[in-house]
């Protein structure tokens, strides 16, 4: 089931219960690094007592962007997000 569903095309919306149509958003850098921003802007303070700095919170940010090029399909498919995105 979930190869077939990586395998099929992807439809850019879907059509809700009133009928309308939801935009499905991409799953780009954009979006993974809204992500990884949990764990700097929640998880550490909470950890720390402290926020994160902007220095280490763009050192992070930089080390997390080089693996989200190589993590973009030249296709694209579904990604099952947390339904709170």
């Amino acid at each position: 089931m979930l190869l077939a569903l990586h395998t099929a095309p992807v439809a850019p919306s879907l059509t809700v219960g009133d009928g309308g149509d939801y935009l499905l958003s991409s799953y780009d850098a954009d979006a993974q690094e809204a992500e990884i921003l949990l764990l700097s802007e929640w998880y550490a303070p909470v950890v720390t007592g402290k926020a994160l700095g902007d220095a280490a919170r763009d050192e992070y940010v930089a080390h997390w962007r080089h693996y989200f090029a190589l993590t973009q399909p030249a296709t694209p498919v579904l990604v099952l997000r947390d339904y709170h995105a």
